[in-house]
C-alpha cells in the first residue's frame, strides 16, 4: 500500500485506552489488527488529555462552532482544546505520519461531525481542523476500514 513511513498518529481511546470523559474507550480490534498486521506503527494520543484535561472529566461541547468550548458545567473549556491541539500538532510534525485516525462527534477528533450544544452537525474538532489546516490526512476509523 504504502513503502516507506508507516507511522499513524491514532486516537488512545481507538487503541483500548480509557481515556474518554467517561472513562471509557472505543477500542476497535478490527482496525488495530488491520493496521498492525500491515506494518504500521500507531503513534496513540489523547488531545484533551495532552491540553491538560483529566479522565475522566464533564463532557464538553461547542457553545459556538469552533470558537468556544464549555463543559456541561457551563464551564470554559477552550483553552485546554487549543492547548492539546496544538501540542498535537507538534507531535505530528515530529513524526510526519502518513494518517491521523480520530474518533468522529469529539470536540477536539471530530472527523466529520461535533456537538454544538446538544446538537450533532456536520464540522471538525479542534485538533482536526489544526492538523488538516497543516496539511496532515485525518480520517475515522470506519474510513480507514474502507481503503484498508
Amino acid at each position: 500500500m504504502i513503502s516507506g513511513n508507516k507511522n499513524i498518529l491514532i486516537s488512545k481511546c481507538i487503541v483500548g485506552v480509557n481515556c474518554r470523559f467517561d472513562c471509557n474507550s472505543k477500542e476497535n480490534k478490527k482496525l488495530i489488527l488491520a493496521l498492525t498486521s500491515k506494518g504500521f506503527k500507531l503513534i496513540p494520543v489523547c488531545p484533551e488529555e495532552l491540553g491538560g484535561l483529566l479522565t475522566p472529566r464533564s463532557p464538553s461541547f461547542f457553545a459556538d462552532y469552533n470558537k468556544n468550548l464549555k463543559n456541561v458545567k457551563g464551564e470554559n473549556v477552550s483553552h485546554y482544546f487549543k492547548l492539546g491541539a496544538k501540542l498535537t500538532l507538534k507531535i505530528a510534525n515530529e513524526i510526519k505520519p502518513i494518517m491521523v485516525i480520530f474518533m468522529d462527534k469529539s470536540p477536539s477528533c471530530g472527523v466529520s461531525n461535533v456537538y454544538v450544544k446538544n446538537k450533532l452537525i456536520k464540522g471538525e474538532g479542534i485538533t482536526t481542523h489544526l492538523l488538516r489546516k497543516n496539511g496532515f490526512n485525518v480520517l475515522s476509523p470506519s474510513e480507514v476500514l474502507k481503503i484498508l
